[in-house]
């Protein structure tokens, strides 16, 4: 068992509010057929997510007018508290003169803007390593 008692649903605002911060999270695309997911620095701006995808160019088309889901989530210090929030939406890759915006990169990056059609997000508390496979008490 994994999580503890039952997480607690958070609303869009708080969702907004937590991912304001910006930092890492996760993309998921589909590229050949097959999912995957990528790690990926994002920031907010006017509504949307703003992905720096570096220069993973295998992403271009994956990210071009398709849907794509995002992630990104924390834990407390105790890594036993946190919260996740998963974003839906059609992304785009940004005009070639916003490339530099938001990504701190050696050459010009891929930036892919995300318009969210969904966003849920959660708060949840994990259970001790111990746990995991074994005892079902917390």
């Amino acid at each position: 068992m994994l999580f503890g008692p039952s997480p607690q649903a958070l609303s869009e605002i708080e969702c907004w509010r937590l991912l304001g911060a910006g930092g890492i999270g996760r993309l998921a695309v589909t590229i050949g057929a097959l999912p995957r997911i990528v790690p990926v620095r994002y920031a907010l701006d006017s509504g949307q997510i703003l992905l720096c995808l570096g220069d993973q160019a295998e992403l271009t088309d994956a990210v071009n007018n398709t849907v794509v889901a995002f992630a990104a989530d924390s834990l407390t210090d105790d890594n036993r508290h946190g919260w996740f929030v998963e974003i839906n939406g059609v992304a785009e890759l940004a005009p070639s003169m916003e490339r530099t915006r938001g990504c701190s990169h050696e050459s010009p990056p891929l930036i892919a803007s995300v318009e969210p059609t969904l966003i849920t997000g959660s708060t949840y508390r994990l259970c001790d390593a111990g746990l995991v496979g074994g005892s079902t008490d917390l």
